[in-house]
């Protein structure tokens, strides 16, 4: 049996949500200058559901 799958939460959820938390600026181009800015693929970051490839 394979490990339980964090919940995924596409990029524009993430963006929608942020935008809703009073930053109604923040748009798709600035989630990926984060994503990017964070190193968010590196799994040694957690940032990643498992099972990303």
């Amino acid at each position: 049996m394979k490990g339980a799958y964090k919940a995924r939460s596409p990029p524009e959820k993430i963006v929608g949500k942020v935008q809703a938390a009073d930053s109604p600026n923040f748009n798709m181009h600035g989630h990926t200058m984060l994503w990017k800015e964070l190193d968010a693929k590196n799994p040694a970051k957690g940032y990643r559901c498992q099972g990303d490839n």
